[in-house]
């Protein structure tokens, strides 16, 4: 018996990261360093941003990036520790749940993950930042640690609408002519909401 096998062809789907880096004025920034992180198998592709601080990260597979933009004249802007202690979960993919979670982090120098796709030994991981590294940490210390960051809770802040939640929908009271319209509006954490005006 003689015949053609038919075609056996298999999909793999590819994605892209892509972007614009701008100053706070605006203003295009060339040659910025871009680093895309993925959180599972803990690879990095890195590019820089062009002439109109454009850049695209190409070929990426199904999963969770972390991206990171460094330029020179730049400085990053550590976060505050006011209401540190509200603020949990930890880290950029949310996986310390606790205070008391995120010293040990620390003071182990990475996380020890025994099972599931993010196993193995956080202090051996070559991706870790060169500023985790581990150290000694009494368990006197420690609760002088935890004391210290639980105090910095602000309550007046927590009740001031001036700081609520910024992902609420955001309403605006417009003239008549223009009622009925959307308009996008930028937040405080790079993402899009839509203001409805009524």
């Amino acid at each position: 018996m003689a015949g053609n096998a038919p075609g056996l062809w298999a999909q793999n789907i590819k994605s892209a990261i892509q972007g614009h880096i701008s100053d706070a004025s605006g203003g295009s920034v060339q040659n910025a360093n871009i680093s895309v992180f993925e959180r599972t198998r803990g690879t990095v592709h890195k590019t820089t941003s062009n002439d109109t601080g454009a850049f695209f990260v190409p070929g990426l597979e199904a999963g969770s990036y972390v991206v990171e933009v460094k330029a020179p004249g730049f400085a990053s802007k550590a976060p505050s520790l006011r209401n540190i202690a509200l603020t949990a979960p930890d880290m950029h993919d949310g996986s310390v749940a606790t205070l008391e979670a995120a010293i040990e982090h620390y003071r182990f120098g990475g996380r020890t993950i025994k099972t599931g796709p993010n196993a193995g030994i956080g202090f051996d991981n070559p991706n870790k930042s060169e500023f985790v590294k581990a150290f000694d940490l009494t368990a006197g210390a420690k609760a002088d640690m935890l004391a210290l960051l639980r105090s910095l809770t602000d309550r007046s802040m927590l009740a001031n609408p001036a700081f609520s939640d910024p992902w609420r929908p955001v309403t605006v009271t417009a003239p008549p002519r223009h009622r009925n319209m959307s308009y996008a509006v930028k937040s405080s954490r790079f993402s899009l909401r839509t203001a409805q005006f009524r």
